[in-house]
């Protein structure tokens, strides 16, 4: 997961196209929803989180020892896409009965992307995402199992699309719209360059570049997650955007 995220925030570097920012910010995170989906299926086969002590139980040790990672290609409608698959000691190696040989549909994923930045998931969402997703392969996982991978999916998802800015300065910032791979419409996009030196990927919303609603309700939500006014732009700013910087960032208080 943190390859991944560290990937969605260096797209903000300011070096990387505007017009590709949005493509790449589509295919990563889709790529995210997948390794945590992968990640929660381990973790419940470990029985533990990654991190946390191997257990003994009545039945004798958990199964395995996590050590390392190995890069697998999957096959999907958007492409190949990486995962780094567990490497386990002791215990049996893992096999997934999610990801098989099955060319994923990454079409069912991209809402969730999109959603997981505005409001929370349920796992009920995840779950039948999921289903559709991966085709007939979760028949061989109990409804129980989908429906606690789904959970871990959910909690990941609020982790990275909800994360706060507090005590972060933002520098030059990117904002951008278009064509979401797999979603319907198109998004708003905004990332870019902290005051310390550091890209960040900060928030997806569904809408386009002339809504200045929908500007204000992704940088509103922004302000709430401790966010700044930004002080530079990287690209250039449709008038939408400017109105909404000022209600979102500049409007007297109520």
């Amino acid at each position: 997961m943190d390859r991944i995220l560290m990937r969605l925030d260096s797209l903000f570097d300011g070096v990387h196209e505007p017009s590709q920012v949005v493509t790449e910010v589509g295919r990563l995170s889709t790529q995210l929803v997948l390794q945590a989906t992968l990640d929660a299926e381990v973790a419940l086969y470990l029985g533990r989180d990654s991190g946390e002590q191997r257990t003994v139980g009545k039945s004798g040790p958990a199964p395995g020892v996590r050590s390392g990672h190995r890069v697998v290609m999957i096959r999907t409608t958007a492409g190949p896409v990486e995962l780094w698959w567990p490497r386990l000691r002791g215990g049996g190696g893992f096999v997934s009965r999610l990801y098989g040989m099955q060319t994923i549909d990454v079409q069912p994923l991209a809402p969730l992307v999109v959603a997981a930045h505005v409001r929370r998931l349920t796992a009920a969402e995840v779950q039948d995402a999921l289903t559709r997703s991966l085709g007939t392969t979760p028949l061989a996982v109990s409804p129980t199992t989908l429906a606690l991978i789904s959970g871990r999916v959910v909690q990941e998802c609020e982790a990275w699309g909800r994360r706060r800015f507090d005590g972060r300065e933002p520098g030059s910032i990117f904002f951008g719209a278009a064509p979401f791979a797999a979603a319907d419409g198109s998004v708003l996009v905004a990332g870019g360059v902290m005051r310390d030196g550091r890209p960040t990927f900060m928030a997806l919303a569904p809408g386009s570049a002339e809504s200045v609603e929908a500007w204000t309700t992704l940088l509103a939500d922004l302000a709430r997650r401790g966010l700044r006014a930004p002080a530079s732009f990287m690209n250039p700013v449709p008038s939408a955007l400017v109105t909404a910087l000022a209600r979102a960032f500049f409007a007297p208080a109520s």
